[in-house]
Parts: C-alpha cells; structure tokens; sequence
C-alpha cells in the first residue's frame, strides 16, 4: 500500500519527542525489548495511543527530576528508564505505521499535541482553619510536571468568613492546571471579661451596688467574671432623746425620764439609760442613753438634768 508521504513525515516528526539518541535502543537487554514487543502485541491501536501518552508523560516528569538532582546513580536509574521508554515508543511507533491507515495516523497526530494540564497538588490540608485575628501562612501547592504555582485569593483574618485561594500551573503547551483550598476565619475566643474597682468589694449595710458580670461578642462567645461584695454593718444605732433636753425639775421635786428610741439599718434595737438624778441637791445632772446593735456598733446621747430651787 502506497503510505502518503507528508503523513508519514509529520508522524516522524510528532514521534521524536525524546532526548535520548537512537543509540538509547541499545541500552535495553534483549530480553527486554522482547518483553515490551509481546505487551504490545496484545494492544488495540486506541490502548497502544493510550500507552503511547503515559509514556510521554513519564518521560516529561523523568527529564525534570534529572534537571534537579546531582546524584550520579539517580542519574543512571533515569537513563535506564528513559531508555526502556524509547524502545517501547520506538515499538508502538512500529506498530501504528503498520496499521497503515491515515485516519489512525492523524489520530496519533492528535496524541502529540500535548491537551493534558499539570495535576497541582496542595501542600497541607484542602481546608484550614484560622482564628479571628490570628496569622494565616499559606502552605502553597506543587505541580506534578515542575511549573510553577501562582495563588489567587486572600485571607482577611480580621473578618470572620470562609476564603477560597486558587492555584494555577501552565505548561508549555497553554494547559492550565488550578486546585483550591477554602480558609474558614472562626471566632471561638471567648471576651475577657475584667472586673473594675475594688475585688473583693465592701459596701455598708442597706447601700445599694450594681455588678456586670457577662460578655457575649458577635460571634456568640461568652465570659463571666465575678466580684466578692462583703456587705457590713459599721453603722452604730442612732439614740434620740425624748422629750426636754436640757430638762429642769423643781428641788424636793420628783423627776421622771422621757427616755430616748434608737432606730439601726439592723432592725429594731432596745436603749438602755445610766446616771440618775438627786432632786434633793440643787445641781447639774447627766443621763446617758446607749443603743447597741447585733454588730456591736453602740450608738449613744445624753440629756442633761437641772435641779433647781425656785421656791
């Protein structure tokens, strides 16, 4: 069969892809090649195209790792490999010209032209989680052919939300490869709640006293804080006297004592009186009027008693 010559040469062109010289053949064992022609013997022309692309892919991945690394025996274990793969390509080549027909041929032409995007891959977790007002640090993403990864997005830790950050790779070829990771800011910071004044507190009896104890923020996080109050009575009894003071009773005469009340922020409280007064001697007296409470607080008064002779 007469084969269409630009065919042909375009094939041989989209074929020669590799580095490696012809010369590669021969590195592979006999053993080998006749290994890989009997796994290809057994292929349909579309799973030799599909073996065909693999191949192209690994040997893309194996050049780059070569282009990074100085070790001589890393460098000799891709060698072997590179050359395993020529020898299979060199195979399938063989068999899809024997197929012999133009539309496979444009359909291996098809293969050449490289649709496959870089896989990116996220360095760390597909999500992350950061706290409100804290520090994100991304992580970034790789790209399993080597190109390089930009990010897009950002991350505003002062805002509680969900973040999307994008990361591209393009290839040689215009393929362009993305990933995403989303980045939830959370807010599970309780306030912190700080009592003002004094702490334990004091306050007198029968005072009155606000406390503030609870903060909740806008993301429904609460804290309490507490403050002692010690409530005590320092207040003594307030004593009145009843009645004339100063009061006056006649020489000879007899005297009787109004008395006093006495009123406490405790409740009610008794008076007890001391002194006493001779009406029988013209002179100055002084009677004392003492209110104790259950605090033991003692409040007091006096009256003072005149005994004259008027007669």
């Amino acid at each position: 069969m007469k084969m269409n010559y630009k065919i042909v040469a375009a094939l041989f062109v989209a074929l020669s892809f590799v580095s490696l010289d012809i010369s590669a053949l021969n590195a592979v064992s006999d053993e080998k090649l006749i290994e890989i022609e009997q796994r290809l013997d057994d292929m349909s022309s579309i799973e030799l195209r599909n073996q065909r692309r693999l191949l192209v892919r690994e040997d893309e991945a194996l050049v780059f790792e070569a282009s990074n690394t100085q070790d001589p025996n890393k460098l000799k274990e891709i060698d072997a490999r590179r050359s395993e793969i020529f020898s299979e390509l060199n195979s399938i080549q063989k068999l899809l010209l024997a197929v012999g027909s133009a539309a496979v041929l444009a359909e291996v032409l098809d293969d050449d032209e490289d649709n496959t995007p870089p896989v990116v891959t996220l360095i760390g977790s597909a999500s992350i989680t950061v706290e409100l007002g804290g520090t994100f640090s991304d992580p970034g993403a790789t790209a399993d052919t080597g190109e390089s990864v930009s990010a897009s997005g950002s991350v505003n830790t002062s805002q509680v939300g969900s973040y999307l950050i994008t990361y591209s790779a393009t290839d040689s070829s215009g393929n362009t490869g993305t990933a995403t990771r989303t980045v939830n800011v959370v807010d599970t910071t309780n306030p912190v709640v700080t009592v003002t004044g004094a702490n334990p507190a004091t306050v007198e009896l029968g005072a009155s006293y606000t406390l503030t104890y609870t903060a909740t923020d806008a993301s429904g996080n609460s804290a309490t804080a507490t403050r002692t109050v010690n409530v005590v009575d320092t207040t003594a009894p307030v004593v009145t006297v009843t009645g004339d003071n100063p009061a006056t009773v006649e020489l000879g005469a007899t005297y009787t004592d109004a008395g006093a009340t006495a009123t406490d922020l405790s409740g009610t409280v008794t008076v007890s009186t001391s002194g006493t007064v001779d009406t029988d001697t013209v002179g100055s007296y002084t009677l004392t009027y003492t209110s104790t409470d259950a605090s033991d607080n003692s409040g007091t008064a006096t009256r003072t008693v005149n005994v004259v002779d008027t007669t």
